[in-house]
């Protein structure tokens, strides 16, 4: 196997699977935490400036 291949083998393998593992945990989180993590979520929205497209 040479390093092409090892590097292959590595990302659809081991890392894939921590990967899955690591999203796994934040939806927990995310579901236990909902109610104080939205209004932070939300809040940040509204502090994006709009652009008005009607005076571009």
């Amino acid at each position: 196997m040479n390093r092409k291949q090892a590097l292959e083998h590595f990302k659809s393998g081991p890392l894939k699977e921590k990967g899955i593992e690591k999203m796994d945990q934040v939806n927990e989180y995310f579901k236990i935490h909902k109610e104080e993590l939205v209004p932070d979520f939300v809040e940040s929205f509204r502090s994006i400036p709009v652009i008005n497209k009607t005076k571009l």
